[in-house]
């Protein structure tokens, strides 16, 4: 049976399932912190951004997957809705489309981040991060190739991380190709007379020669361990304290992005 007929098995199951039965599971695991919370962090500090901004890029590039309203999870089950379909196909590059569309995906998407890094606006440059994070980790084949296709907003990447081939996992040696392409292009993005190049490289190469292949070990083998503690706590201390994203705020971010 191939993927795409696996994943409409699977949906036809879900759709008979009771959700209130469910209590706390996650049918479809939640992304990768890593990716979203530290990464854009590490980032903008090597592009030589200030702690402050490198910070808030970081929080806002990991808010779609703390909120109900605008994670994969959150709505998973609102099956044939227009706002489901506008958090998997825009927040979460999960278009279903082929190395075509995905390229030009994240030639939109870099225009925008662009665009409001020049506003400047971080809380939207920080959401499409999130995006363009996704449009490198939320495809399957060989990046840059005419085998690349993005997974489709049925139910995204859930099949895959099911079968513990989870695209979200930036130290997967099957990821790591992806993940360099897009921490590259979001440091030429955020670079500023500032940069740091050398620790950039250095960070790149400590990537590829990683011998931890999950997330939660590399950030100790790269020793981020304090960096790490303090973006999350960033991010916990203002969860809660800031005006929450409207939908109307969500989809002004993504209107330049289309398909």
């Amino acid at each position: 049976m191939s993927e795409d007929n696996l994943e409409l098995d699977l949906l036809t199951n879900l759709e008979k399932i009771d959700i209130s039965k469910l209590g706390g599971l996650h049918v479809v695991p939640m992304y990768n912190i890593y990716g979203h919370l530290d990464t854009p962090y590490l980032i903008s500090r090597f592009a030589g951004r200030s702690e402050d901004d490198s910070l808030w890029l970081s929080f806002y590039s990991e808010y779609p997957d703390e909120s109900k309203d605008f994670s994969a999870t959150g709505q998973f089950f609102k099956f044939g809705e227009e706002w489901r379909s506008f958090i998997y196909n825009k927040v979460h590059s999960l278009h279903g489309g082929n190395h075509k569309k995905i390229q030009k995906r994240r030639s939109d998407l870099k225009n925008a981040i662009a665009q409001a890094l020049n506003e400047p606006n971080i809380r939207k440059a920080g959401l499409l991060i999130h995006a363009l994070g996704d449009s490198y980790a939320h495809t399957k084949g060989k990046l840059n190739t005419a085998e690349e296709t993005a997974y489709g907003e049925i139910i995204g990447h859930g099949l895959a991380s099911i079968c513990f081939h989870d695209p979200d996992k930036a130290f997967r040696i099957s990821n790591r190709d992806k993940y360099i392409e897009f921490i590259t292009e979001l440091f030429e993005l955020l670079k500023t007379e500032n940069a740091d190049e050398v620790k950039f490289r250095n960070y790149v190469n400590q990537v590829k020669g990683a011998s931890c292949t999950k997330d939660d070990c590399a950030i100790d083998e790269l020793n981020l361990v304090a960096e790490h503690k303090k973006i999350h706590n960033f991010l916990f201390d203002n969860l809660h304290t800031i005006p929450s994203i409207q939908e109307e705020e969500l989809l002004n971010a993504f209107s330049l992005i289309q398909d």
